[in-house]
């Protein structure tokens, strides 16, 4: 039987603490990736795949900073496209960026009622009144997609998907 790899997933939970054990990747959200950094002074090997939305990624600097500055192996971007900073550039990055429909499907695999479960999400737990739900459902449907879960939580799926049989272990994903 094959040893089991340990995957680390990082969120920015203030107070949350780094594990001490190698892990064979890392994966984190948004600006968690410069936790991934501090990471990897102690195991500088471990490959590291920064998880963003585009729209945050764009529109706050300091995340779009903290991820620049931990140097992933991979940048993902959901609910893309972006224009690739630079920087990244700079050293050897793989750049994945994906739209919302993407998006949907993969997180779709791991709930009961696939993409149902992500549209009734959406409605009941975004909006307060009936009319406002109405309104969010037809700007999802028209315009803006349908998010799902934070990128923490998308974080976590993906690397269930991409590691399968693997240990996955949280930190500051809240």
């Amino acid at each position: 039987m094959q040893n089991q790899k340990n995957i680390l997933i990082l969120g920015s939970k203030k107070g949350s603490k780094l594990p001490n054990i190698q892990v064979d990747k890392i994966y984190s959200a948004n600006g968690a990736a410069e936790r991934a950094l501090h990471y990897k002074k102690l195991y500088p090997n471990t490959p590291h795949t920064a998880l963003v939305g585009a729209k945050y990624f764009l529109e706050c600097k300091e995340v779009k900073e903290r991820v620049i500055k931990s140097k992933p192996d991979k940048l993902m971007v959901r609910s893309g496209p972006i224009t690739v900073p630079d920087e990244f550039n700079n050293y050897k990055c793989e750049i994945v960026q994906w739209n919302s429909k993407k998006d949907l499907r993969i997180q779709s695999q791991y709930c009961k009622l696939g993409w149902l479960d992500i549209v009734f999400g959406e409605i009941m737990f975004y909006e307060d009144d009936f009319l406002t739900k109405l309104r969010h459902l037809y700007r999802c449907i028209k315009h803006k997609g349908f998010l799902g879960g934070s990128t923490g939580f998308f974080s976590i799926f993906l690397a269930a998907m991409e590691n399968p049989n693997s240990n996955i272990i949280t930190s500051g994903i809240g």
